[in-house]
């Protein structure tokens, strides 16, 4: 590996889960995503976090830089370890989107996955810790009546599974069918890029319940196609500081099924509109700045 770097004048690896080592020719930049096994040790083998302990006192001796995603990680981060703060940056990615005139007609997708207008978006895998069962809960919490009164659908995308419970999509599954919740939540699988973001620019809402989180790829999305967000109260979502967003407690369902109904009740607090122009003007400046930091900080 280390005469392949050479051959290919190759002086940086980044975002990579491997320490070249300080006499290396290429200068390693490890990216470590986030904390999840400290905050919810409950959904991760003991093997796991062992070898989570190992990397990261590998990372700590043979890697150049250590990358963070956000500044809640750095603080995770700093709790278990005393590595140099000179070896560790954060850098929050920015996220690029499409002109909205490019995506997908919203009406091609409500035929194609026979749905309807007026949704609220959920697009998170269905990963144990995505937490969509507050979702649910808060589905049931408003009942059926009022669920058809104000016309409320949820539709979620994602990968539907999880290793460390090989049965949670379908536990999801039993409880829809059990509380009758099928006509209020559609599951579309894994789709195209383009119809996430179609999805995201067409929905009343975007919806984020996750019980952890690295840094949000949909939630900065979200952000520049202006939409309002309904997310968890979890130190990563505020950090992501979405200008139009209710938060609330992940373990509060109570409280999300009134927010969701809010959003129905409610029509004009829930509209943005988005001149494009200039959310694609500010988006290259910020990639451009973010570019110059990243370069800067691993010199």
């Amino acid at each position: 590996f280390e005469s392949f770097l050479k051959e290919n004048n190759i002086n940086y690896l980044s975002h990579t889960n491997i320490a070249t080592g300080k006499k290396s020719f290429c200068k390693s930049i490890v990216w470590i995503p986030d904390f999840q096994y400290l905050h919810l040790p409950h959904l991760f083998t003991l093997k796991y976090k062992i070898f989570k302990k190992i990397n990261l006192f590998l990372y700590s001796r043979h890697a150049y830089k250590i990358l963070l995603s956000s500044n809640d990680a750095k603080k995770d981060l700093n709790k278990i370890s005393k590595i140099k703060k000179n070896k560790i940056f954060v850098s929050k990615f920015v996220f690029s989107i499409k002109n909205p005139t490019h995506l997908p007609k919203i009406q091609y997708i409500i035929k194609k996955y026979k749905i309807r207008k007026n949704f609220i978006f959920l697009p998170n895998q269905y990963w144990v810790h995505k937490n969509h069962i507050l979702v649910l809960k808060a589905l049931k919490k408003i009942g059926i009546r009022n669920l058809e009164k104000y016309k409320v659908k949820i539709i979620s995308t994602g990968q539907n599974k999880d290793y460390r419970d090989l049965n949670h999509f379908d536990k999801l599954s039993n409880y829809i069918e059990k509380n009758k919740l099928k006509k209020f939540y559609k599951y579309l699988g894994l789709i195209k890029y383009e119809e996430v973001l179609s999805l995201i620019y067409n929905a009343k809402s975007i919806i984020n319940p996750s019980l952890f989180e690295g840094w949000s790829s949909t939630v900065e999305q979200a952000k520049s196609y202006n939409k309002h967000l309904l997310l968890s109260n979890i130190g990563v979502h505020k950090e992501q500081n979405p200008k139009y967003c209710n938060y609330f407690s992940p373990k509060n369902y109570e409280k999300l099924s009134k927010l969701i109904l809010n959003v129905y009740k409610f029509q004009n607090p829930y509209k943005h509109k988005l001149n494009y122009k200039n959310t694609e003007k500010n988006l290259n400046q910020k990639i451009l700045e973010y570019s110059r930091n990243f370069c800067n900080k691993i010199k």
